[in-house]
């Protein structure tokens, strides 16, 4: 969320963005939003923990194709 506040009094000057980033670029993520399928943060551990040994899920801004290496939640 991008919120530009006035310094003296933190109200806000412009409408608040989303903005989303990868691979150091940032965009709009509200065309992509409605793709996402939210988890539960006891899932992403779980999944970070299970698939610690995976240099994928290491990696940080790098392309994962889930059709190739499908990670499921409690899989």
């Amino acid at each position: 969320m991008i919120q530009i506040t006035d310094p003296d009094t933190g109200e806000l000057t412009e409408p608040e963005r989303y903005s989303a980033e990868q691979d150091g670029a940032s965009f709009d993520p509200c065309p992509i939003w409605t793709h996402c399928r939210p988890i539960t943060a006891n899932d992403f551990h779980d999944l970070t923990e299970r698939h610690s040994s995976l240099p994928l899920m290491a990696a940080t801004h790098a392309p994962v194709d889930l059709s190739v290496t499908p990670i499921r939640p409690g899989a």
